[in-house]
Order: structure tokens, then sequence, then C-alpha cells
């Protein structure tokens, strides 16, 4: 699979997520999350999760 089939089916799966519909409680684990790291939000990790799913890869 080629790199902008890929950016395509990620970009595709992480628009179905509406991180604003979750709890207060998930919402505040979130920001959490954010707050102790700089570059690694919780938006691009979901994302390179998603990127492993996809491309099949082993932990």
């Amino acid at each position: 699979m080629d790199k902008y089939k890929t950016k395509m089916t990620i970009s595709k799966w992480f628009s179905f997520i509406n991180l604003e519909k979750l709890s207060g409680k998930s919402q505040k684990a979130i920001q959490s999350f954010d707050a102790y790291v700089k570059k690694l939000t919780f938006d691009r990790a979901l994302k390179l999760f998603l990127f492993a799913i996809n491309d099949e890869t082993n932990s």
C-alpha cells in the first residue's frame, strides 16, 4: 500500500472519531496525556496506532 492510500485511510478512520462526544472522564484523561508530552499528543498517538493496525505492524 502506498503512502497516499495509507494517509487517506487513516484520515478517513480518524474523521469518524469525535473526541468532543467522549465522557468528561475520558476528555480529562486525554488532556492529562497531552499535558505531559510535547510532540506526541493524543491525536498523534491515536493516528500512530491506526497506522500500525492498517500496516499490520508487530509490536
